[in-house]
């Protein structure tokens, strides 16, 4: 699965195509559970992923259409379904841990009548894809069970990029409850994020409205708010020149990040290199870092490394803008990946490329001038 579409110019063209105004919120989701399955994945990969997917969406809907209800607790007014782990981005309005429950992603799941009676509409609507269908009850189970566990006035979550969250949201809507989400990660022009409906919205930027805008979502309110902009960053225990920040890395992409380190070290700096959480597992990861320059997640604190970090380099990592709020230099690797994709602004609309920053390419030129022409690889 990639960000990027697999068909940038046909993925645009649909998107721009579509008007959504009067849709269901079935409609929307079957919709983005399309698109995201044409543009998102190859050929394999669907086709895995609906064997997979589509066997289990029978016996799934059993299992959880024959489990009792959860036992009540009353006086809960917000529930926070909380699927991110990124730390301090909830809304200041909901902050107070004291007025909401948290939920954590798979912690209860169970299927009401009205929950099974939209996985009904959702298969003959879907035209009866076991896939779609299988993808909705598994979201559905969750909320089914948050409201029948607490019979909340407020869902709050962070459900932008599934492509049930129009379906959650008419869920939400006939149970007399508000659907609100919060930003949790980077967004760009993909598949992965259309077609969503939402009560309210929470964003972190005025740019975000033009992009969910181009993405065709549906939302009845949009909240501007930055949960960086008070920040305080913790105090710097070492300084390092440059940190790399990984998404989810290829070989090749890995060995590329690892070969402009190599030369930033050539150049005196200081590097580090910090997978992904869900990633510093992989092999890949273990066997192309070097372990001196090998900054790990678990050990050191997101807000901690940001700190300690003169300039931070990533495609497309949440913590550039994190940095950028924070006044550090933002760079983005525009050489470890062959598509122009996050360098683009007409087709990724990535906001990193409105706000001050450098290309890696610029930084290495000294080291290694063909670095300095996109296409040239380090």
């Amino acid at each position: 699965m990639s960000e990027i579409p697999l068909n940038f110019e046909a993925f645009k063209n649909e998107m721009e195509s579509i008007d959504a105004a009067e849709w269901s919120n079935i409609r929307r989701s079957y919709r983005a559970y399309r698109i995201r399955m044409k543009y998102g994945y190859n050929i394999l990969q669907r086709t895995c992923y609906r064997i997979l997917f589509g066997l289990a969406a029978v016996p799934l809907y059993v299992v959880f259409s024959l489990k009792k209800a959860p036992p009540r607790q009353n006086g809960i007014d917000t529930v926070y379904y909380c699927i991110s782990h990124n730390p301090g981005i909830i809304p200041e309005a909901f902050q107070d841990a004291s007025h909401r429950v948290d939920v954590r992603l798979g912690s209860g799941l169970y299927l009401d009548k009205t929950a099974r009676r939209l996985i009904q509409r959702c298969f003959t609507e879907g035209h009866f894809n076991f896939c779609f269908a299988y993808e909705m009850i598994a979201v559905l189970a969750n909320y089914s069970y948050i409201v029948h566990r607490y019979r909340p006035k407020t869902i709050l979550t962070t459900y932008e990029s599934s492509c049930g969250a129009a379906v959650l949201t008419e869920y939400c809507h006939q149970n007399g409850i508000t659907h609100i989400n919060f930003m949790h990660g980077e967004k760009f022009y993909s598949p992965h994020n259309t077609l969503a409906a939402f009560d309210e919205m929470y964003v972190w930027d005025e740019h975000y409205l033009g992009l969910f805008k181009k993405l065709k979502f549906s939302v009845g309110r949009y909240r501007v708010e930055n949960p960086w902009e008070k920040l305080n960053l913790p105090g710097r225990l070492t300084k390092i020149d440059y940190v790399f920040y990984l998404n989810y890395e290829s070989n090749e992409t890995l060995k590329r990040i690892v070969e402009a380190a190599r030369l930033l070290q050539s150049m005196g700096a200081s590097v580090r290199i910090r997978p992904h959480p869900r990633q510093l597992s992989r092999r890949i990861t273990k066997k192309s870092v070097p372990e001196g320059m090998l900054e790990n997640p678990l050990d050191k604190q997101i807000f901690q490394s940001i700190a300690d970090a003169e300039s931070l380099i990533s495609r497309y990592s949440t913590v550039l803008y994190q940095g950028y709020i924070c006044g550090k230099d933002v760079i983005i690797d525009d050489l470890s990946c062959d598509d122009d994709f996050f360098i683009n602004k007409d087709k990724s609309d990535y906001i990193m490329l409105y706000k001050p920053h450098k290309m890696l390419s610029e930084i290495l030129s000294d080291a290694c001038p063909k670095a300095a022409n996109k296409g040239d690889k380090v």
